[in-house]
This record gives C-alpha cells, structure tokens and sequence, in this order.
C-alpha cells in the first residue's frame, strides 16, 4: 500500500460551526460507520483522569462494552474540525481492536506514516515522543495519521474494514 497524505482543502467546511448548528454530514456518516460495527458514541464530561484527553476508546468482551467517549469539556464538539478529528482518532482504534488488537498497517509502512505526520502535524510526533512507548506508540501513529486523511476515505474504511470480523 502505498501511504499518501492527501491534505485538506476545503477549510471553510471544517472550521466554521456554531453551537446551533447540526453535526456535519461527514461526522454524522462516521457515526454510523462506527454504530455497524458495533461501537456506540457518548459525550460526556471527563474526569481529571482524562484531564489530556479529548476523548478515548474503551472495549470489553466480557462487559460488552464497545464505545468511544468523546470529552465534552477538552473539545468543542460544536466545532467539526476538532469533532472530526477526535472521532477519526477513536475510531481507528476501533479497528484496531476488530482487527484482533493488531495495527492497521504492516511494520514497513510506519515510517512512510510517520514522515508525513513530522511533516503535517509535527506536534502529533511531540506527542507521539513524549507520551507512548513501544506497541501503543505505534497505535496511536496510525490513528493520529487517520485523522490528517479525507473524511470520505476515513468513513470508508472504517464502515468496510470490520464487516466480516466479529469481535
């Protein structure tokens, strides 16, 4: 596969949102990818324990717990930008956890990932650096690179890539 980070344009459509405005087609069409593979979204409050966080993934068979949480006081969910990009994020791990707890690309292509994200968010390899080791750094790589790629092609893999896996 070859990795490209295609940027994205259409600024306009991602930055300007107020409150009373409904979600964007494009997080609305992510929800529901996410809902048919079973994982539900909820807003809520976060505790200090998520005091660095503006949302996370939580799974568990046995519970069947399957959800992401989005953190309503870290992210403004009424802008779509950052809406998106947290539910992008989450939602790769999802995947991940579909995929058997493995990562979504095979090890020779995280450098190419990593490059690009160096190269267009050079604050998500801050975080990378300073805040995850080994496995889970190369986890999050993937899911910090997800939310940098077109909506569509994000949407689109996520509604494709647990359709024949059962968790």
């Amino acid at each position: 596969m070859n990795i490209t980070l295609r940027a994205l344009t259409v600024v306009g459509v991602l930055a300007l949102t107020t409150p009373a405005q409904a979600e964007s087609i494009s997080i609305q069409r992510l929800k529901e990818a996410l809902a048919s593979t079973g994982t539900t979204v909820v807003y809520r409050k976060c505790g200090p324990e998520h005091a660095r966080m503006q949302g996370f993934y939580e799974f568990d068979k046995q519970q069947k717990l399957d959800q992401i949480t989005v953190c309503t006081n870290n992210v403004d969910v009424s802008a779509d930008r950052f809406h998106w990009e947290v539910l992008a994020h989450e939602a790769t791990h999802a995947v991940q956890i579909c995929k058997k707890g493995e990562t979504l690309f095979v090890p020779e292509e995280h450098p190419s990932i990593l490059r690009e994200i160096r190269e267009y968010a050079p604050h998500y390899d801050e975080i990378l650096r300073t805040r995850y080791t080994g496995t889970q750094r190369v986890k999050e790589l993937e899911a910090f690179w997800m939310e940098l790629q077109p909506q569509d092609d994000v949407i689109d893999y996520i509604a494709n890539a647990c359709k024949s896996d059962n968790q």
